[in-house]
C-alpha cells in the first residue's frame, strides 16, 4: 500500500520512498483522485535497484487499511501474484 499524492500520481511507500503511478486509473479517477493521505493499492512487476516499484499499476483505494505496506516480491511473478502493496497519497 502506498499514499497517492494529489494527482501527480505520487505515492509514498511504507519505507518512505516516493514514486509515481498513473497507469490503471480511469479518466474519472484522474479528474477526481483519492484524497490526500488515502491508502491506495498498486501492483508492480519488480523493484528497481533503489527499491522503487517498476511499472506500478493503480488498483484502487484500500478502504480497509490504515497503514501502507511495501511490496512483497518473494512470490513468483513479483508483486502481481495476488499480493498488491499499499501506500498513501501525499500530493
Amino acid at each position: 500500500m502506498c499514499m497517492l499524492f494529489r494527482f501527480m500520481g505520487q505515492v509514498q511507500m511504507a519505507s518512505g520512498k516516493l514514486f509515481k503511478v498513473a497507469s490503471g486509473m480511469s479518466d474519472k479517477e484522474r479528474k477526481h483522485p483519492p484524497k490526500l493521505g488515502a491508502i491506495v493499492v498498486y501492483k508492480c512487476q519488480e523493484l528497481s535497484k533503489d527499491g522503487v516499484p517498476r511499472f506500478p499499476i493503480y488498483l484502487g483505494v484500500a478502504a480497509d487499511k490504515t497503514k501502507p505496506t511495501d511490496p512483497d516480491m518473494t512470490s513468483k511473478g513479483g508483486n502481481q501474484a495476488g499480493k498488491p502493496a499499499t501506500g498513501h497519497n501525499d500530493d
